[in-house]
């Protein structure tokens, strides 16, 4: 009756015990509809239940499922909001003149159309809400954060290409979403419909997309994925100094020997540096401000090597430690201990890495990344800009004012952080979207209402504005 059956196991609770009434242990789908929906359940579960497998249910993942479609529902309203704004409908526009970031993205939405496609045919639905998670997570997590600016002060034709690409992408994202999650998909189509004009009355309606194999950039989404990671390295070394993305340092130096990092910084030098705030960005193979000690991890060397670890110990203290590393990051350290060959790992030992005053450092897969942490005023100026603007729309969020509201604002600060603003007065006026805006010492004498009193890196700053 059937030409193909796929099925999981049975399932279980978190700690794999088979769920019965006497451990205390059954979970109720109900309860968990009830709280979560039965989208995350379904979202979960699709996932989590490999073929002829047992599952552990988890409570956990289920948060996760939960907060990704909440991260999903979030993107539909920004793209809508967006283009509002700009008065650009992106349905009704061809396929504008497209940058680096918008190659990528639409590379990796026919990807995933074309990776999606082939799981199914072969009956791996458990990789499908993967998939699809990977495409929307990375439209959030990676090309909405290098567009924001394009489609806050962009020129039409980059507002065109942000909104188009956004766009297609959701588009083409629930209709892949419907089989996992047919709630919130017909939901955002439905939005999506009645604000650009969509033809089908429903996602269900709509054709399975089609992968444009001329869309497909593999060795881009390899550079990305490589940005990415520099990225990711960048701000670990900021944490460490302290210093929050919105304050621009002078320079980063990405140390590397691998060639496809090093051309995937040059390609995507520019992108790199909006993401991470740099002014400045290197490519070195060597970098003289750091030093490395290597000591032996007696817990990993003990178990490992027995009663040659204290004399692996000893010769690898009269060893350089530049040459030890040079040949651990290959294929390891290979020595000769009382006629034995001993092979030393890099989980063997213990690698301390110490930079010059004035850096900090992170470390990524196949490298390093070293952060100028020198400031000047300019530098200082600009983040004091950056931090003010968007506290100000965080409260112009809690005043329940929309993107599109005008407001008069009036911000009071010392002398020192005022000049910094005035130097950023065009700037600031545009983020937070005043119509007029007053940088002074002292009190407004107009009728404003106060949002804010705090203190940025010590400085008190007040807050004034009122919706136009």
């Amino acid at each position: 009756s059937f030409k193909a059956v796929y099925m999981h196991g049975f399932i279980n609770d978190s700690k794999g015990r088979k769920m019965s009434k006497s451990l205390g242990n059954v979970i109720s789908p109900y309860e968990v509809i009830g709280k979560y929906g039965t989208d995350t359940l379904r979202y979960y579960m699709i996932g989590a239940a490999n073929p002829g497998l047992d599952m552990n249910y988890n409570f956990d993942d289920m948060k996760i499922k939960n907060k990704n479609l909440l991260i999903l529902w979030n993107l539909h309203k920004y793209l809508i909001d967006a283009a509002r704004l700009s008065g650009i409908n992106p349905a009704k526009i061809g396929r504008p003149p497209l940058d680096t970031e918008e190659r990528y993205m639409l590379s990796k939405l026919n990807s995933t159309i074309k990776k999606l496609t082939g799981a199914l045919d072969d009956y791996r639905l458990n990789e499908a809400p993967g998939l699809v998670e990977g495409l929307f997570l990375e439209l959030s997590r990676t090309y909405i954060q290098l567009v924001r600016e394009k489609l806050a002060a962009g020129e039409d034709r980059e507002k065109a290409a942000v909104l188009y690409t956004i766009s297609r992408v959701l588009k083409e994202t629930v209709k892949m979403f419907t089989p996992v999650a047919p709630y919130i998909s017909e939901e955002i189509y439905l939005n999506l419909k009645d604000t650009f004009g969509l033809k089908e009355e429903s996602v269900s309606f709509c054709q399975w997309p089609k992968a444009d194999g001329k869309m497909i950039d593999e060795p881009l989404e390899k550079d990305f994925d490589a940005a990415k990671e520099v990225i990711q390295a960048i701000l670990n070394a900021r944490e460490r100094a302290g210093l929050g993305v919105r304050w621009p340092v002078k320079e980063v130096i990405v140390k590397t020997a691998d060639s496809h990092v090093k051309s995937a910084v040059k390609h995507l030098e520019n992108l790199i540096m909006i993401q991470t705030n740099t002014k400045k960005l290197s490519v070195l193979k060597e970098f003289r401000a750091v030093e490395k000690n290597v000591k032996p991890d007696y817990k990993a060397m003990g178990p490992e090597f027995g009663s040659l670890a204290p004399k692996i110990i000893a010769k690898l203290a009269a060893e350089s430690p530049e040459m030890i590393l040079k040949h651990i990051e290959k294929d390891g350290y290979r020595m000769k201990v009382d006629g034995a060959d001993v092979l030393i790992k890099k989980e063997h030992l213990v690698i301390e890495t110490s930079v010059s005053k004035g850096y900090t450092y992170s470390e990524f897969s196949k490298g390093e990344v070293f952060l100028d942490t020198t400031r000047t005023p300019e530098l200082d100026a600009e983040g004091f800009y950056r931090e003010v603007s968007r506290r100000v729309q965080s409260l112009r969020k809690n005043a329940g004012l929309h993107k599109s509201d005008r407001i008069t604002a009036y911000i009071q600060a010392g002398e020192n952080p005022a000049g910094s603003l005035k130097s950023f007065e065009k700037e600031l006026k545009s983020k937070i979207g005043a119509k007029t805006l007053e940088i002074k010492t002292g009190k407004p004498e107009g009728a404003y209402e106060i949002h804010e009193t705090e203190s940025i890196k010590g400085e008190k700053v007040k807050v004034w504005f009122s919706k136009v």
